[in-house]
C-alpha cells in the first residue's frame, strides 16, 4: 500500500449512482450476500436505495426483504416500500425451497439526514491510508476516526478522485462491506426519485 500522498479528504460527487453488493467479513451463519442500486443527489437533497435489505435476520423472520427507500431529507421525509419474500419450508431439508411473495407495502416516515452525507469523510475525520487495488481498480483508502458518528471504518475511492467503490462499516461485531463496482457521476434523471 502506497502512503506517499498527503491530501485532505474530498467531498463526494454532487450526484452519483452505482450498483452495490453487500456482504460480511467474516461471513457467519445467517449472513448472506445481497445487491441493489443507489442514487444520490446532494444538490436536491435526495437519495434512493433499492435492493434486498442486509443486515436482515432471515431465520428469525422467515423471509428476505426487498426494500426501496426514496429519502427527501431536505423535506424531512422518506418514502419506503417493502416486499417480503417468505421462504416456504419443506419437510425434506434436501429438497429445493420456494418463495411466497407477499404484497407490496408502502409508508412515509420522517428522515432529516442523508445516510451517506456528501462531507462524510471530512465529518468523520478520515485520514489517507495509501493506495491499493480492489475490484480491478487502483483506489485511495481513507480510514475514519475510530469513534465517528457513522460507525464507518474505511472508504475506498477511485485513485485521485472522489468516486466511491467500497465502504466498510462496523456492524454487530463484524465488518459490513458494500462494493460499488460501477460508480457514475453522470447527471441523474430526476424521474428516479418520483414514486
Amino acid at each position: 500500500m502506497d502512503k506517499n500522498h498527503n491530501f485532505q479528504p474530498p467531498l463526494l460527487p454532487v450526484q452519483w449512482t452505482s450498483a452495490y453488493i453487500t456482504y460480511w467479513s467474516p461471513m457467519k451463519q445467517g449472513n448472506f450476500i445481497s445487491s441493489g442500486s443507489v442514487w444520490f443527489d446532494y444538490e436536491s437533497e435526495v437519495y434512493r436505495i433499492d435492493g434486498i435489505f442486509n443486515p436482515w435476520d432471515v431465520e428469525k423472520t422467515g423471509y428476505q426483504l426487498w426494500m426501496s427507500e426514496v429519502t427527501f431529507y431536505g423535506q424531512g421525509k422518506s418514502l419506503v416500500s417493502k416486499l417480503p419474500y417468505h421462504i416456504k419450508q419443506e419437510n425434506d431439508v434436501t429438497a429445493a425451497f420456494n418463495y411466497d411473495v407477499a404484497e407490496l407495502e408502502g409508508q412515509e416516515v420522517k428522515a432529516n439526514n442523508s445516510i451517506v452525507p456528501r462531507d462524510i469523510l471530512i465529518t468523520g475525520k478520515a485520514t489517507f491510508q495509501g493506495t491499493e487495488k480492489i475490484l480491478g481498480m487502483e483506489v485511495d483508502c481513507w480510514e475514519f476516526e475510530r469513534d465517528n458518528p457513522f460507525n464507518m471504518h474505511r472508504f475506498y475511492l477511485k485513485k485521485g478522485s472522489n468516486e466511491l467503490v467500497r465502504m466498510q462499516q462496523f456492524k454487530n461485531g463484524q465488518m459490513l462491506i458494500r462494493d460499488l463496482p460501477n460508480p457514475s457521476t453522470d447527471q441523474i434523471d430526476q424521474k428516479v426519485f418520483k414514486y
